[in-house]
């Protein structure tokens, strides 16, 4: 049945609202957010450029544990901290980028070349990122 949902929402949500929240629940799981407030949404909207409205971003961190897989989420996590470094290669980049997006739920997808900007956009400020999950509020 959720499945079904799910499959469902990719046809009816506008693709803008649909990438919201694939980013902020991205981001919420990578980062493994715990605080949820309008300081960090505003903080991750910022960095990632996700949509007009701040709290747009609490939808998807608020959702983001019915929407991932947790052992994918995992071996990308594995991933991000084996290549915890300033700058990555750019083929470490691209390999990340595309690994996340095959682990990505197909209703939660969109335009390829924008899904690749906006996780490369999330990959290059993961540092940013991680500290923004880091800190209470």
């Amino acid at each position: 049945m959720k499945q079904w949902l799910y499959y469902l929402l990719g046809w009816v949500l506008p693709e803008r609202l649909i990438r919201a929240l694939f980013m902020s629940s991205l981001y919420s799981r990578l980062f493994n957010n715990q605080t949820l407030d309008v300081k960090v949404y505003s903080r991750v909207n910022k960095l990632l450029n996700i949509c007009e409205n701040d709290y747009a971003c609490g939808v998807g961190m608020q959702l983001a544990q019915s929407f991932w897989n947790d052992e994918e989420v995992k071996h990308i996590s594995v991933m991000f901290n084996d290549n915890h470094q300033l700058v990555l290669t750019p083929e470490a980049e691209k390999m990340i980028v595309n690994k996340i997006i095959e682990a990505t739920p197909k209703w939660l997808r969109y335009g390829l070349a924008d899904m690749k900007d906006d996780v490369s956009r999330l990959v290059r400020r993961r540092v940013e990122l991680e500290n923004i999950a880091s800190l209470t509020y």
